[in-house]
């Protein structure tokens, strides 16, 4: 009875492992693997950025991107290594939309308070989550809709800073935007002995 023995050499699966943190549209994207195959290299790496079609594709260990778009993305990570043997994953990446600043204010006469009106929006799921309002003169305030008395009239530059709950911020500055007007001055003469 004759027999052999032959060596299989079974390789094995590599384990995909990735960072990403989300980010504010307009900021780069780092995706980073950090897969690992039991001591085998892994030799390559194929990112699928989910924002097609055509989907944006890369090749290397560490990707830097920027979407262009706010929205939810399908990532997918499919790593091989030196023996050819390959693993995927797919995880949701979040770019978070940058919240829209704005407020309205009233015009006062002088010695009376302004109210402002933040009317500042975020898109779903995320909210504003802090404000900061600059008031042109020195003044700050972190109210929703603050009432500030400014110490003389004119015209009046205000700022406002909103951030959204996922950290993204945004800001408007409105020069001359309100005006504090100067009180009439009543004088009257008696013309009567």
């Amino acid at each position: 009875l004759d027999s052999w023995v032959q060596m299989i050499t079974v390789y094995a699966t590599p384990f995909v492992l990735k960072t990403v943190n989300n980010v504010c549209i307009g900021e780069q994207t780092v995706f980073t693997d950090f897969s690992t195959a039991n001591g085998e290299t892994i030799s390559g790496w194929n990112w699928n950025l989910g924002d097609g079609p055509p989907a944006t594709i890369k090749t290397s260990k560490i990707v830097n991107f920027t979407y262009t778009n706010p929205g939810g993305y399908k990532v997918i990570l499919k790593v091989t290594t030196a023996n050819g043997c390959t693993a995927s994953d797919t995880f949701d990446y979040v770019v978070h939309a940058k919240p829209t600043p704005t407020f309205d204010p009233k015009d006062v006469c002088f010695g009376q308070s302004v109210v402002l009106d933040d009317q500042s929006t975020a898109v779903a799921p995320d909210l504003i989550a802090t404000r900061k309002w600059d008031f042109g003169d020195g003044s700050f305030s972190q109210e929703i809709n603050p009432s500030h008395t400014y110490t003389s009239p004119g015209f009046k530059n205000v700022s406002l800073l909103v951030t959204n709950s996922a950290g993204c911020s945004a800001a408007v500055t409105r020069n001359a935007y309100i005006n504090v007007f100067s009180n009439p001055v009543a004088e009257f003469t008696n013309n009567n002995p």
